[in-house]
This record gives structure tokens, C-alpha cells and sequence, in this order.
């Protein structure tokens, strides 16, 4: 699936209309490629100028720090100008283009309703092309980002069954499995299980022939999840306990994950199989970031490594992937006093720390390995 979110500028030697452009593009410092772009002469050509709207809309983006509101707005306006000439001009490939890094640069200034009109603008101009896959993968980015993270499950579904038919009539297998999958998660999230339920037994007919192990793996998971959704999870019977919380956070989101933590990393009675059942699952969340957000996680992470330092290495290595360094000062604390009991928990502790952009708490590192 396309990652609207992401940070990844695009950028396309067909798209620069001279050298010029094509070397302020090159420039590391996107404010100084800013300056020059908005320096060019193109003349009156509106290809030109579809052309340099949409490099000065990608290097506003490149010149924004995280969390710079006004400079996404500008690279959201400029794709939105960018679009307009484009359509003038008949040019869809690049049309479509444009509204989808207008719908980027929206979703980064929450502008949702923003994002959702640009992505349907875009499904549009992909239709009118002829590209079936495109429309898919608009349709796609709609129901996930905007339905399915405001929490508007039957809105989601509806987008994910039209993602679903332009995949199968575009002949893309992989795309209506991801459509499949996304259709058989909101349908379970509204509580057709039925539903939900054949969607996953199609998909493991398949994963059962040509899929990876994790596929077929997960797959059962999220069924079994289904199955087992109204059991008794409290009594840790299950014989894959980090599968079913998996699946049962995936299908009651993030309301249900403080009643997981609660009960399995935070009750003194569990053991040690119990919490590290529960800590795959939710590392599992961490990782997708969808049904249950990860900045939930990582704030669960934290109560853990302060109320059980001694296993507080158990979740190092997932903050480390996620680039999450709120924990720095407290791992270092507690590798300078020696509480993480275990010494895998030891060096993933001591590689989170490494790792961290904190100078302070690398050097306090150091100091105590010296």
C-alpha cells in the first residue's frame, strides 16, 4: 500500500523543464533550492509552469522542519495549483501526481477532510486515465487513512469494497489481497463477523498456497481472533496468547489496550511467558501503527520500564526500530545501577542508548563502560 504520510519526496527527471531547475532540485539545502526555483525566468509557458509549482511545492516540503504547519500548508497549495494548470493542460499522469502530494502534504497538517477530497480528486483523474490500479490504491489510501483512523468503520468499509472491485477488474492479485485484508478488518471492527470471516477464509486459501509462513500465520491469527473475540481472555488459556491479544486489539483498538496492560504486564501475578505474550502484541501494533496508534504503545512501553526495570530491556529493541528516544534518560539510569536483570536485556538497552540523538546520556554510557 502507498504511504501517504511519508516523508519520501518524489521527484522525476520528466518533470524539470531545464537545467536549471533540475540543479536547484539537486541542492541538499531545500531552502536554498526554494530560492532558486522561485528565481527562474520560465516564461509564459504553462508547462513551465505546471513544472516549477510542483518542484517549489517539494522543495517547501524539504525546507519544513517537523511539526512546521505553515510550510506544508505552502507545498499543500502549490500541488493544488500544480493541479489545476495540469488538468488545463490534459497532462492526467502528471494531475494525478500532483493532488496525490496534495494529499500528502495535507495529512501532515491533519487537514483530513483535505486529504480525503485530494485522494478522491486523484481516484477521479486515475479512472478517467484508464488506470484501474490507481484508482484502487486512492481508494485504498482513503479508507485507511481518513475513514479507518478517525474511527468511521462503515465509511471505510464502503471504500475498501469499491478499492476491492477496481483491483479485481485491474487483474492486480496483489492489490485485492490488500484490499480483501483491509475490507475483512473493518468489517470485523463493525461487527460482521460472518462477513469478515469468509474475507479471511479466501485469503488463507491463498496464503495457504503461495503465501510466506507469517502470512499464513497472521492470518489464522486475525481468525482466531474472530472466533475466540466473546471468550474468557483474562484466563491466559489460549495457546498462543500473543496471537489472540493481537487480534483482539486489532478488532476493539486502543480502548481495550490499557485493560491488556493491566492485566498482563502490570499484574504482579502473571509470569513470565504471560507479559512477554502481551509485549509481542503490542509490538506488533507498534509496528503497523493503525488500529492501536504507536505513540499508545510507547507510552505503555514507558510505565513498563519504569515499574519493571528489571525487564525494562524487554522493549528496547522496539523503541529502536520506532526511532522512539523518550526513554533514553531512563535506560541509561538504569544500566548505570545495574537493574536490568537479564544481559540480552543489557545490550538492547545499551544499543537504544547508543543509538539515541541524547549526547549526554551516550557519554553517561560511556563512562560506565570505560
Amino acid at each position: 500500500m502507498r504511504q501517504v504520510n511519508s516523508d519520501t519526496c518524489f521527484a522525476s527527471a520528466r518533470f524539470t523543464p531545464s537545467s536549471q531547475a533540475g540543479a536547484a532540485h539537486g541542492v541538499d539545502d531545500g531552502a536554498k533550492a526554494l530560492a532558486l526555483l522561485e528565481g527562474l525566468d520560465f516564461g509564459a509557458a504553462r508547462v513551465h509552469a505546471a513544472r516549477a509549482r510542483f518542484l517549489a511545492g517539494m522543495a517547501r516540503r524539504a525546507t519544513a522542519k517537523r511539526g512546521d504547519m505553515a510550510a506544508h500548508k505552502a507545498a499543500r497549495d502549490f500541488f493544488h495549483a500544480t493541479l489545476e494548470v495540469a488538468q488545463d493542460l490534459g497532462w492526467w499522469a502528471f494531475a494525478a501526481r500532483a493532488t496525490f502530494e496534495e494529499a500528502r502534504s495535507a495529512f501532515k497538517v491533519n487537514d483530513l477532510e483535505g486529504a480525503r477530497r485530494a485522494l478522491e480528486r486523484e481516484a477521479g483523474i486515475q479512472e478517467r486515465r484508464g488506470n484501474l490500479l490507481g484508482v484502487s490504491e486512492a481508494l485504498g489510501s482513503i479508507g485507511h487513512y481518513i475513514h479507518r483512523r478517525a474511527g468511521r468503520f462503515a465509511e471505510a468499509r464502503d471504500v475498501f469494497e469499491r478499492a476491492l472491485d477496481f483491483a479485481q477488474r485491474a487483474g492486480d492479485a496483489q492489490q485485492a489481497r490488500w484490499s480483501r485484508r483491509a475490507l475483512a478488518s473493518a468489517c470485523a471492527r463493525l461487527g460482521d463477523f460472518d462477513r469478515a470471516m469468509a474475507l479471511y477464509d479466501e485469503l488463507q486459501v491463498h496464503a495457504d498456497a503461495h503465501g510466506r509462513p507469517e502470512d499464513r500465520a497472521e492470518l489464522r491469527i486475525k481468525r482466531a481472533g474472530i472466533l475466540r473475540l466473546q471468550g474468557d481472555l483474562a484466563a491466559g488459556t489460549f495457546t498462543d496468547l500473543s496471537a489472540l491479544l493481537a487480534a483482539h486489539l486489532e478488532l476493539r483498538g486502543p480502548a481495550r489496550l490499557d485493560w491488556v496492560a493491566r492485566t498482563y504486564l502490570f499484574d504482579p501475578a502473571r509470569g513470565l511467558d504471560a507479559i512477554e505474550a502481551a509485549l509481542t502484541a503490542l509490538g506488533v501494533h507498534g509496528d503497523a501503527d493503525a488500529a492501536v496508534p504507536r505513540a499508545r504503545v510507547v507510552e505503555v512501553y514507558r510505565r513498563f520500564i519504569r515499574e519493571r526495570p528489571a525487564m525494562a530491556g524487554f522493549v528496547a529493541a522496539d523503541l529502536l526500530r520506532w526511532e522512539e528516544w523518550g526513554a533514553t534518560r531512563d535506560y541509561a539510569a538504569l544500566l548505570d545501577k545495574g537493574a536490568i536483570a537479564d544481559p540480552a536485556g543489557v545490550f538492547a538497552a545499551a544499543a537504544y542508548v547508543r543509538s539515541s540523538p541524547d549526547a549526554a546520556a551516550r557519554a553517561q554510557l560511556d563512562r560506565r563502560d570505560d
